[in-house]
């Protein structure tokens, strides 16, 4: 991944740790999965989390076109 991706997509993860419930963030349940999508550029993570203790599981992090494949 290059750097400048990788640095606004660790923003993005930064901004759905402090809030999961931003608006701000293109954030998306999967559908036939457990799970969700976050949408950075042409990234994609694929994230579960824990509300009650306030924890983000990080599963897969790819491109777009990659990431839903595996």
């Amino acid at each position: 991944m290059p750097k400048h991706d990788a640095v606004r997509v660790r923003s993005e993860l930064a901004k759905l740790v402090e809030d999961p419930n931003r608006n701000d963030i293109d954030v998306v349940k999967l559908q036939g999965r457990q799970g969700f999508r976050l949408r950075s550029g042409n990234w994609r993570v694929i994230f579960d989390r824990d509300y009650q203790i306030r924890e983000v599981e990080v599963l897969r992090i790819s491109l777009r076109s990659k990431v839903y494949k595996q």
